[in-house]
């Protein structure tokens, strides 16, 4: 549902089942409510992400939990960080974070990702690219979900900034990459796929992309 930026029903499906499910406390070990953490800052409800941020650290405290999750408990961290106004501290974090992992998709996103909602859309491009330049096998668990949002995010910046023989190329690639999505994803498939072409009609002949609305569509 978040893919589908149906962002409300999502929180209240998570909620629901938090409220007859919840989760186990031993979860903690693996991730789980830093999973539900990050799930609640995505979704613009902090507070909440904060109250499963700090349940997972009263539970973890000093125990052992799964290689993984400590990098997964810094980056959530930064997360609430940025969402609570520190996106200086946010952002440099995650610059750390690409010096010591440069090759690391992850962390070009998470760095791409605070730079673009600082509103910083030159350095967002320069990490999105990054992130597509990592080797392929590492980003292969990102296909579904972090890939196409970065085609999608990155082609839209490059439209905006004017670059359109690469806003052309991401915007299809997207395209491409979703052809086969749920139904409720393909509008977004298709608006894509649009301007996609729409830069490539810019390209061949300019005057066609500044006077388009020159020739009014017909209705009916």
């Amino acid at each position: 549902l978040l893919m589908e930026q149906d962002t409300a029903r999502a929180v209240q499906l998570v909620d629901g089942f938090l409220a007859s499910e919840g989760i186990p406390d031993e979860a903690a070990f693996e991730g789980a409510h830093l999973q539900a953490a990050s799930f609640y800052l995505n979704a613009g409800q902090g507070e909440r992400g904060r109250e499963w941020l700090e349940e997972h650290d009263r539970i973890v405290g000093n125990g052992a939990p799964f290689p993984f999750v400590p990098a997964v408990r810094a980056s959530t961290g930064a997360m609430l960080r940025f969402d609570e106004g520190d996106q200086r501290g946010a952002i440099e974090w995650a610059q750390r974070t690409v010096r010591e992992e440069p090759d690391n998709p992850d962390r070009r996103y998470g760095l791409a990702y605070f730079h673009d909602r600082a509103g910083a859309a030159d350095s967002a491009v320069v990490q999105y690219e990054a992130y597509l330049e990592t080797e392929p096998a590492l980003r292969m668990q990102n296909e579904y979900f972090t890939t196409p949002r970065v085609l999608e995010r990155l082609g839209q910046l490059h439209e905006a900034l004017g670059n359109r023989e690469r806003a052309r190329e991401l915007h299809l690639r997207f395209a491409e990459l979703w052809r086969n999505a749920d139904p409720p994803l393909q509008p977004r498939v298709e608006r894509a796929r649009a301007r996609g072409y729409r830069q490539a009609c810019r390209r061949s002949d300019p005057w066609i992309g500044r006077n388009r609305r020159v020739f009014p569509r017909r209705r009916g």
